[in-house]
């Protein structure tokens, strides 16, 4: 690897597998441990959702969660897209829940991670 092909893990272009980093991004020399910190953190994120949304933990849980979240978008990492699909749906019945509890700024954040994960580009592919 040269530094010009991007972040790879195992021999594998991490564009080719839907996650890592996209851009400019791919081309700075810290992306490759940076990655594994993000999966990481992914993996908290998605834990996190799921346990906030069983427990209907609005306001701790699932508002952490939701800023940890965006700035994890923030910095352009590709989500595969079996969590994607997943948040997507949790996300979806947390907004649409009929709880009194839930906050309409902490809704109107889940309704713009969940849009912001929705969104492909031409040519990509499309969540089931």
């Amino acid at each position: 690897a040269d530094g010009t092909e991007g972040a790879t893990r195992d021999g594998a272009k991490m564009e080719d597998e839907g996650v890592g980093f996209s851009g400019i991004n791919s081309q700075m020399p810290q992306t490759q441990g940076f990655v594994e910190d993000c999966e990481v953190t992914l993996n908290a994120i998605v834990e996190g959702i799921r346990a906030a949304a069983a427990s209907r933990d609005w306001f701790g849980g699932m508002r952490d969660c939701m800023r940890d979240l965006k700035r994890l978008q923030g910095f352009k990492f590709k989500q595969p897209p079996g969590v994607r699909a997943e948040l997507c749906a949790i996300m979806y019945k947390c907004i649409t829940t009929e709880d009194e509890e839930v906050d309409q700024m902490l809704v109107k954040s889940m309704a713009q991670v969940t849009c912001r994960m929705l969104q492909t580009k031409p040519g990509k592919e499309l969540l089931d």
